[in-house]
């Protein structure tokens, strides 16, 4: 696929670059710092004013809200693990919202996943097919690679990781039963699809959205959007459904806390439509290599709602 990314004004002459690699030079170093220093008072003025935006996926008609109410320092109560990052540290629920942080070390990233699913037995009474959550990629402290349009990418200063998401993958989740389930995600598609590389023509950073089914064909990816590099602590909206039509439909929508809104699209099989089941979370990530053999990442979620 040929995908064209929104222009990014980090490209060369503040890197070089060696073989499929990127580095930064020492003028691409001040600029950074000097972005990211103005990049974290803008992201403090968005969280101050995303408590007064009407982003409450529970007010919607109908919707079914999980709580997050009850604190746990390895769980979220109501919720059914299917994985379990293997070196930890997996999930918890904390001042009103869920976490999940990972130490993501191994070359394999499927097996840096956490993967939720909430009330099986509740998706199940209420026919279940569209789901809303709102969440942020929030602390990185250790590793990170910033992906290129050409298929190279930098390495991230730790004074810089803050500033952008990377290394990592959220998916919301539709009849889920662990093993084969529909999701829209955000993040690195890298992680499921390696040899991904959205433009070989330019050189600009960038994010991937996009729409997956997970069955006993594999996991498939249904439709695909590039987008501009999003930040860490910025809300983000998720929203995700089923439309059981003549001609199925799976449908997304990610808004952003720009403002701007992705909506993501694909026609289904009706005689291949997945059973019915709960909704969940996948959180995935990388290892950082080359540019590190760790990366250390945790996303919030602060309302997950269904109907």
């Amino acid at each position: 696929m040929n995908h064209r990314a929104a222009e990014n004004p980090m490209r060369s002459p503040i890197f070089t670059r060696t073989g499929q690699t990127l580095s930064l030079r020492p003028e691409g170093i001040r600029f950074l710092d000097k972005w990211h220093r103005a990049f974290r008072s803008v992201s403090l003025l968005v969280l101050l004013l995303s408590a007064f935006l009407p982003l409450r996926a529970g007010a919607q008609s109908g919707m079914i809200q999980a709580s997050f109410s009850t604190p746990c320092n390895n769980c979220w109560p109501g919720w059914t693990e299917i994985t379990r990052p293997a070196r930890g540290v997996g999930p918890r629920v904390r001042n009103g919202a869920a976490y999940i942080f990972i130490n993501g070390s191994l070359n394999d990233p499927r097996l840096n996943e956490q993967h939720l699913l909430f009330d099986p037995s509740m998706a199940k009474a209420v026919g279940l097919h569209e789901v809303n959550v709102i969440f942020s990629f929030t602390n990185a402290t250790i590793g990170g690679r910033l992906l290129m349009t050409d298929g190279t990418f930098v390495c991230l200063p730790p004074a810089m990781l803050l500033s952008f998401v990377s290394d990592e993958l959220f998916v919301v989740t539709l009849r889920d039963t662990g093993d084969s389930w529909y999701g829209a995600f955000i993040g690195d598609v890298t992680l499921i699809a390696p040899e991904f590389i959205a433009d070989p023509e330019t050189r600009q950073s960038y994010t991937a959205a996009g729409l997956l089914q997970q069955s006993p064909r594999g996991l498939e990816v249904l439709d695909l959007k590039i987008i501009p590099p999003i930040s860490r602590f910025s809300p983000l909206r998720l929203s995700l459904w089923l439309e059981e039509t003549d001609v199925p439909i799976l449908g997304a929508s990610i808004r952003l806390a720009t403002g701007k809104t992705v909506a993501l699209q694909a026609e289904l099989d009706r005689d291949s439509l997945l059973s019915p089941g709960p909704a969940g979370i996948l959180y995935r990530t990388g290892n950082g290599s080359p540019c590190a053999t760790l990366v250390q990442r945790e996303v919030s979620v602060r309302e997950f709602a269904f109907r």
